[in-house]
């Protein structure tokens, strides 16, 4: 239910934006359902793991977080049959626009979907289509919040990012 809704509402800003930041939206369910709690808007992957950190731990000073989720976009490499992906996605030619909706009731347990975004040569998003993977995977921000989370849980205090 929340899910659809989140996506929903990620499928409406594309659409509306189509030179979109690729901000990450988290959302936390404290027993009301999944409210957005921040957005995160750093270019790089250690800056956003630190706010996830951060974030955990100032709700695990505070309030019992039932689950946590990540909505973001991404690209995709597809790569070639038969030959190994080289480099990030963002410089391959065969990427594929995405969107990934993570998941999590604990530390370990996850579940991921990946939507993919389809495009015009000239760029603007014409729609999300059918989720084309559903299941675990790992994800480094969502491992961050949950370690933030248990570190604050087990001293009462919303610790520092070292």
């Amino acid at each position: 239910m929340y899910r659809e809704a989140i996506l929903e509402k990620r499928r409406r800003q594309i659409l509306e934006h189509a030179d979109r930041a690729r901000a990450a939206e988290v959302f936390v369910d404290v027993g009301r359902g999944l409210d957005l709690v921040c957005n995160l808007d750093f270019p790089e992957a250690s800056e956003r793991s630190q706010a996830m950190y951060a974030t955990g731990a100032v709700l695990g000073a505070k309030l019992k977080v039932a689950r946590v989720a990540v909505m973001m976009e991404a690209w995709m490499s597809l790569g070639k049959a038969g030959s190994p992906r080289r480099g990030s996605p963002s410089q391959d030619p065969q990427r594929q626009d995405i969107v990934m909706y993570v998941e999590s009731t604990g530390p370990g347990k996850l579940e991921s979907t990946i939507y993919l975004v389809e495009t015009s040569p000239d760029g603007p998003v014409l729609s999300v289509i059918d989720p084309i993977k559903e299941g675990t995977s790992r994800s480094f921000l969502i491992e961050a919040f949950w370690d933030g989370y248990t570190d604050a849980v087990e001293t009462k205090v919303a610790h520092p990012i070292s």
